[in-house]
């Protein structure tokens, strides 16, 4: 039994290749919106299949996890994600990422 992704919004931090490039992919094909980031390498088959959902991020630098979590934000309005505490949800995985 798998659980649907269609519609949900899905982060992954390394992207660009390995097994975050399979994740983005998959999760795509299944019909969720994806943010990807990469750090050293940009393919243009991930540019072109995420668009402004590729994004950089060094997430060594607090403000770059910041911009993925604002923009992320707004993905989630704009997809209609329903649901309390989704500010939060973010706030973790930023405040996670920044220890």
């Amino acid at each position: 039994m798998f659980v649907s992704v269609k519609g949900k919004v899905v982060l992954i931090f390394g992207g660009s290749s390995g097994i975050g490039k399979a994740l983005a992919n998959r999760f795509c094909k299944e019909g969720a919106a994806v943010v990807a980031t990469y750090f050293s390498t940009k393919t243009n088959e991930e540019a072109e299949m995420l668009e402004d959902n590729f994004r950089y991020c060094d997430i060594r630098h607090p403000s770059e996890l910041n911009s993925v979590c604002e923009y992320i934000m707004k993905l989630i309005a704009f997809v209609g994600m329903d649901g309390v505490g989704k500010t939060g949800i973010l706030n973790s995985i930023y405040s996670i990422l920044v220890e």
